[in-house]
């Protein structure tokens, strides 16, 4: 046997290597784009398609290995060790795994880096002022309504009067270019609120225990109880007038929210989003800010390299579309804030003090 016979016989378990790889990947994307992509939003079934996600993967990495192989056996084709073929090849295909995702981010960072990461945040704490001001952001539907944390700050005292404002963005607030309405209690508010109907007492059949309490300070808490038919009725108690001109408020709480990024539209936003924002300015100290939060969503391209080879939805049915893999980035603020609830402390004791002005009908 000569010396130039050794070299093909150490590359037969490399050749027999890459038919296997190609005849496994190849078969496997193969079964993906079909099988796989008519059952995969199908539920349960479905699962089985998941069986043939890294088949396609696998196929783009062995042909990238085998690609660099040949490039190296080419040139030097009477090696003798040909596993350092296989080993640039395998080197080479982790390379570009890595190297083409993070070429492909690096605008997903840079606007990343835009958005100031949220600073430590601690609960607001009220203290009685004359005008506060709750501004909801970029929300041309926003119902300019007494809520159950404005009628809060009103029945306890926190606000003289509250004003529900809207406006185009957070520079508009800041520059106070805002709409919306005010409100204040009557004079005679104590006997007026004193006719309110209950709407809690219906709710359980024994409205003096302690359960129905902690129930009906939770629903204050998140605004359920306000249905129609308190609502139409409180204003009843309330001197309620437009905003004219540049309003002007002791303490402001601006929020924002993107509906479309909260319910899922972050998976398809390939830059970072402004999902939420939550800001408090106290404007007796030159508008100084108190608190200031926000989420942010996104979508990447994940590292290594990866081909999800689905598309489609449980109502139209699945289809084979292979795309490179995405991560979902959600950069949230402190302890996912959601309303002005939960931006201030003390606020079960602000419920009971408001609850204290409304009829329980015990």
């Amino acid at each position: 046997m000569s010396y130039a016979d050794k070299p093909k016989k150490a590359e037969s378990p490399i050749k027999w290597f890459f038919i296997g790889a190609f005849a496994l990947s190849l078969g496997g994307t193969v079964l993906a784009a079909t099988i796989g992509a008519a059952i995969v939003q199908i539920p349960i079934i479905g699962l089985v398609g998941l069986l043939f996600l890294p088949f396609p993967t696998l196929f783009v990495y062995t042909f990238v290995t085998f690609f660099f192989f040949a490039v190296w056996r080419a040139i030097w084709p009477n090696s003798a060790r040909p596993g350092i073929g296989v080993a640039i090849g395998v080197a080479a295909a982790l390379a570009i795994g890595f190297v083409v995702p993070t070429v492909l981010n690096r605008d997903f960072n840079r606007q990343l880096a835009q958005f100031e990461p949220s600073g430590e945040w601690k609960p607001v704490k009220l203290t009685p002022v004359d005008t506060m001001a709750l501004v909801t952001v970029a929300d041309k539907d926003a119902k300019l309504v007494c809520d159950s944390f404005c009628l809060a700050l009103l029945l306890s005292g926190k606000a003289k009067a509250v004003q529900v404002l809207n406006a185009e963005n957070f520079d508009a607030v800041q520059s106070r270019q805002m709409q919306g309405k005010a409100y204040q209690l009557i004079a005679d508010s104590d006997t007026c609120l004193a006719s309110m109907p209950d709407t809690f007492s219906a709710r359980l059949r024994n409205p003096s225990d302690e359960v129905f309490n902690k129930r009906r300070q939770r629903d204050f808490l998140v605004g359920d109880f306000l249905d129609d038919k308190f609502e139409s009725a409180i204003l009843s108690c309330m001197r309620t007038t437009e905003v004219a001109g540049p309003p002007r408020a002791d303490m402001t709480f601006a929020q924002f929210e993107d509906e479309d990024v909260l319910t899922g539209g972050h998976y398809y936003k390939p830059k970072p989003t402004l999902a939420r924002r939550f800001t408090v300015w106290d404007n007796r100290n030159g508008a100084a800010t108190v608190m200031d939060a926000s989420d942010i969503y996104g979508a990447y391209y994940i590292r290594p390299l990866w081909i999800w080879p689905y598309a489609g939805n449980a109502g139209s049915g699945g289809y084979f579309a292979p795309s490179l893999a995405r991560g979902h980035l959600e950069r949230n603020g402190p302890d996912y804030l959601h309303g002005y609830w939960e931006w201030i402390a003390g606020e079960k004791r602000l419920a009971d003090e408001a609850l204290a002005r409304l009829p329980n009908n015990q």
